[in-house]
């Protein structure tokens, strides 16, 4: 409510009129509504000229004056006393800060009327107006003391001047300060607007300071989606944090620059702000970015290395293993960590501990590289090669440390194992061939003339027994002959498709009466068995063969089974981790109850003439023939055995998909007479008489040739048809598949190969396919006459 006593007493009252002097815009806005709301009507002057001025021309009824700069207020007071229409207006000076020793009773006895001290609302300038006013009697007031308020006036300038001073030290220091800080500080509004900036803004995003203020910090992110939001800045401000994570910002070339924010909130002028305080990290980011990214690819590579990288102290103690440590041996790194050494060599197999031992030692002890191949118990069980070797030594924290690799090389050594059997095998399977060519050779001699003694004697002539029994020991010897060949993979196999079924229970009968009474055969037929490719006669020998050695370990009576099933094998037999060909087999089990063998016996079970039986009781050759023949079928053969727990044979045949051939029955024997021509072409003169013989026997018209040379005279003179041509392959001059094609052209005659040496290019070429027949030497008259008809008749 406005004060009654602000109005005149007149028929017609006024508000009082004051002259409102001030230099500060907003004081002046600021006093002139507070006089206003107090029922004053107002007029405003910036100085103490335009105040005067303004008097002169219309006298106020107060005058209320800012002391201003330089003490403007005093020399205004002064010029207004000294006019004659204004010499009783009251006058109040306004004063930041008062004398404290000043009385104001002085000052009005001095003539003016208040010097009064700011107030924050204006009230002390209200009521010094009023009282002012108020107490005015309309006498003249005196004129001033001039000095006095000169002296006033020089005190409160000097106060003005210090506080005007301190105040721009104090902006020049924090400007200084806040110019050439090293880190970006920015005043923010709470909702992200920029109040200021200092100038290292422009050495991080290239950006004037000025042209900041009044944008959104948000402006200055990158628009690119790679970068991380800007928002982790401002979930900082909302989450009243003091600290911002890496910040990244656009700088004028188009890079960026990532800030690490320290944030404050404070009031400036009674309005929260937030002060924000950034240090650039982009180096220290893209380097932990860069370690990060050559960790993780250090890592990726480690990770995929089939080798375990391990590190260990010379004591032993394991301080690191790559995750792939239990791939390999099937054992975690802090599984072996809390193992002793003395724990971990006992794993290595007792053949190879003394050279690991060995090897360790000199390593620890005379600082020698190590590098050892060895076997060593997988979790499961069973041994397997590995190779350790250290490939690096060192101290840290005096303590020595070694770094090393162990690497899985038992596919390796399994190789190496199956290269120096193949080698082994390779050199006694030339040996045997090339003794076989001759050996059949003098065979073939042997029994053909046993033959011939038997038919000119009578069966009671003694002499008769004599040649049978020259008979009988040839043909043990041509049967020896056979395994050598069928050991070395050098023998003639006539394949077909078969059920193993039907093979199996075509020898049962005979397999029983083999192995006596005291063994309990058992056969155990797969279901919708598939086919396999496979010579019968030999797998029939392949079947004899293991059943003889199974009856051979169960000397008091046991269990026999023989079992047929369709089996899928991975790249790897499961139970030795032998390396074979993926896909679908057939398998053939042999199991017994014997005595079962050893892991030496196991390694050498194949060779030939290894044999665990008494002098005399055994060739060596069986189980090895029955190893060239499977592989020459292009199958595999394995054996699991452990002392007194029996053994299994078990073959893996593969499985064709044609079905298997099934026999109309025995036809009656067919004649072997015949009187067609023969070529005979035969380089030994023994087995060139005795063929000549069995031909001729038989009826057959013979054309007899020594070599390749002979044999084409006898051709360009023959003037009749050569219905088949019988020719030996290997020969000096040209062989027998050179002279075969070059009659064969000219009569087109049938030809029928007979070898003692198997090991031939044309028994491994497509001319066996092609209609030709083959016999082997040594063979029997009979045997020949059989033959040379199927080849005729074909």
């Amino acid at each position: 409510m406005k004060p009654s006593a602000l109005r005149r007493s007149s028929p017609n009252p006024r508000p009082f009129r004051v002259l409102l002097i001030e230099d500060e815009p907003a004081r002046s806005k600021f006093g002139r509504l507070r006089l206003e709301e107090a029922g004053y009507e107002v007029e405003t002057a910036t100085d103490a000229s335009e105040a005067f001025e303004k008097a002169a021309t219309a006298p106020p009824d107060a005058i209320l004056s800012d002391v201003m700069h330089a003490g403007e207020g005093f020399g205004l007071y002064r010029r207004v006393r000294e006019q004659p229409r204004l010499e009783s207006v009251p006058v109040i000076l306004l004063s930041a800060q008062e004398d404290g020793g000043h009385d104001p009773n002085r000052s009005t006895e001095a003539g003016a009327a208040r010097i009064v001290e700011r107030s924050a609302d204006f009230t002390a300038e209200l009521r010094a107006l009023r009282e002012s006013l108020a107490n005015r009697s309309g006498a003249k007031l005196g004129a001033p003391d001039v000095d006095r308020y000169e002296q006033l006036l020089s005190h409160n300038a000097q106060q003005i001047t210090r506080l005007i001073d301190e105040a721009q030290s104090a902006e020049e220091r924090y400007r200084t300060l806040f110019e050439h800080a090293n880190d970006a500080i920015t005043l923010l509004t709470p909702d992200g607007i920029v109040l200021e900036a200092n100038e290292r803004w422009r050495a991080l995003i290239g950006l004037n300071p000025q042209e900041m203020v009044g944008r959104h910090f948000h402006e200055f992110a990158p628009s690119d989606p790679e970068f991380s939001s800007i928002h982790d800045f401002y979930d900082a401000i909302s989450a009243g944090v003091n600290r911002s994570g890496a910040v990244p910002l656009r700088s004028a070339d188009g890079g960026v620059v990532y800030l690490e924010f320290s944030l404050s909130f404070i009031d400036v002028g009674g309005e929260h702000t937030i002060l924000s305080i950034g240090r650039d990290v982009t180096v220290e980011l893209l380097a932990r970015r860069a370690l990060g990214a050559a960790e993780e690819r250090y890592r990726t590579l480690v990770e995929r290395l089939p080798d375990v990288l391990w590190t260990c102290s010379a004591a032993g103690d394991i301080v690191f293993a790559t995750p792939n440590l239990v791939d390999v041996l099937g054992y975690t790194a802090v599984d072996l960590a809390a193992e002793t050494l003395e724990e971990r060599l006992a794993r290595v197999h007792p053949d190879d501990r003394r050279i690991v031992r060995e090897g360790v030692r000199a390593c620890l002890e005379q600082d020698q590289p190590l590098d050892v191949e060895c076997r060593v118990r997988h979790k499961r069980g069973h041994f397997l090669w590995l190779r350790n070797r250290v490939t690096a030594s060192y101290e840290r924290g005096g303590v020595r440390y070694l770094d090393g690799l162990l690497s899985n090389i038992n596919d390796r050594k399994v190789l190496e194992e199956s290269f120096h059997q193949a080698q082994k095998m390779e050199a006694i399977g030339r040996l045997t061939g090339g003794i076989a060519h001759d050996f059949n050779n003098i065979l073939a001699a042997i029994l053909a003339n046993s033959d011939f003694l038997m038919q000119g004697l009578h069966v009671d002539d003694p002499r008769h027994a004599d040649a049978r029994e020259i008979r009988v020991a040839a043909e043990r010897a041509a049967a020896l002959t056979r395994q050598l060949l069928a050991f070395s993979r050098r023998q003639v196999l006539e394949p077909a498709v078969v059920d193993l079924n039907s093979t199996v229970s075509g020898v049962e009968k005979m397999l029983c009466r083999l192995i006596g009474e005291d063994i309990s055969l058992t056969v155990v037929p797969g279901e919708a068995l598939g086919s396999v490719r496979v010579d019968v006669g030999q797998l029939e020998q392949v079947i004899m063969n293991l059943v003889v050695n199974a009856r051979d370990a169960m000397p008091m009576g046991g269990e026999l089974c023989i079992e047929t099933a369709n089996v899928e094998l991975s790249d790897r037999y499961p139970e030795h981790d032998v390396p074979v060909l993926p896909g679908a087999y057939v398998m053939l089990a042999v199991r017994d109850t014997g005595s079962g063998m050893d892991a030496s016996v196991k390694r050498r079970l194949f060779e030939p003439f290894f044999t665990t039986k008494e002098l005399g009781k055994g060739t060596g050759l069986g189980l090895s023939t029955c190893y060239g023949i499977i592989k020459q079928s292009g199958g595999y053969i394995f054996v699991e055995s452990e002392p007194g727990h029996g053994s299994v044979f078990r073959i893996y045949l593969p499985r064709v998909d044609t079905n298997a051939a099934h026999g109309a029955g025995r036809s009656d024997p067919p004649a072997l007479e015949g009187h067609e021509t023969v070529l005979l072409v035969e380089d030994d003169p023994r087995v060139r008489s005795a063929v000549k013989r069995m031909l001729e026997f038989y009826g057959y018209r013979t054309l007899v040739a020594a070599d390749g040379e002979e044999a084409y005279a006898i051709a360009d003179r023959h003037a009749g048809p050569i219905d088949v041509v019988l020719t030996d392959v290997v020969m000096p001059g040209s062989n027998g598949p050179q002279i075969a094609e070059s009659v064969r052209r000219r009569f087109d005659s049938k030809v029928l190969f007979m070898s003692g040496y198997t090991d031939h290019a044309v028994l491994r070429s497509g001319v066996m396919q092609a209609g030709h027949g083959f016999i082997q030497k040594p063979f029997t008259p009979d045997g020949l006459a059989r033959k040379l008809r199927e080849v005729l008749d074909a």
